[in-house]
């Protein structure tokens, strides 16, 4: 095989050969596949024994400017238009200590309030949506709901005149949220097989010495004359040269 990397004689340039670095990673195929599977199984299980899992639950409210009277539950152009000026300090409030601390009482989650709280704002249509993260399904839920009764309290204080409404209540996660462990089983399966990539590949540039005659003619634009056999290839039960086999009968008489 010639070398990968050859000096142009014509501008000095230097010249990798690419199916030359493709054929010396196929040839390490083996190993390739052996460090990859190896590092799917190691992250597989550093996700599965090392980091610990997270559940999310939800819910949606929409912010009206009018305190909700009577069975009517028609929404005018104007009660829209004032809602979406609302959603976002509805948003801010709901992501107050005061809020999160009330929950975090009422819920009975001890220090469960510094769970992560995150809202997503409609512009649209004023409909906020509230992402509660914590690392106790049960616990998720019962968080999230404290925090829809506390800030529809809270939001109706502050903003004189407007009421939170609920579309879609909290429900107890069934499916971990994170890590995923198809995604890190994938990237370590990746990451082992880039890495022994990566090595082949740098030990083929570093690779300087000349493996053939076609590389030492190109190389340094001479003609050779002659070359020495090599014995290594030949079958372990075949005499080696003329002479050699003269030799060895004449040892043998």
């Amino acid at each position: 095989m010639s070398n990968t990397v050859r000096p142009s004689q014509r501008n000095n340039v230097t010249q990798i050969d690419l199916l030359a670095l493709l054929r010396a990673c196929w040839k390490q195929a083996w190993l390739i596949i052996l460090v990859a599977l190896l590092g799917g199984s190691l992250a597989y299980a550093g996700t599965k024994y090392f980091i610990t899992p997270t559940y999310r639950t939800y819910f949606s409210a929409y912010i009206n400017n009018s305190i909700e009277t009577g069975t009517s539950t028609t929404v005018s152009t104007s009660d829209l238009s004032a809602s979406q000026s609302l959603a976002d300090t509805a948003a801010g409030v709901i992501k107050s200590a005061t809020v999160l601390e009330a929950a975090a009482e009422q819920a009975g989650t001890g220090e469960e309030y510094n769970a992560s709280v995150s809202t997503s704002v409609d512009s649209g249509s004023g409909i906020i949506t509230v992402y509660v993260i914590t690392t106790d399904p049960q616990m998720c839920a019962s968080y999230a709901s404290a925090i829809a009764e506390v800030a529809a309290v809270e939001t109706s204080r502050i903003a004189e005149g407007s009421s939170m409404q609920i579309i879609d209540q909290p429900k107890v996660p069934t499916s971990i949220y994170s890590p995923s462990y198809t995604r890190n089983t994938m990237m370590g399966l990746l990451l082992g097989a880039m890495l022994v990539c990566a090595i082949v590949v740098l030990q083929e540039l570093l690779n300087d010495r000349i493996q053939d005659q076609a590389e030492l003619e190109a190389r340094y634009g001479i003609s050779v004359l002659g070359a020495i056999p090599d014995w290594s290839s030949m079958g372990k039960n075949q005499n080696y040269s003329y002479y050699y086999s003269q030799e060895k009968e004449k040892a043998e008489v």
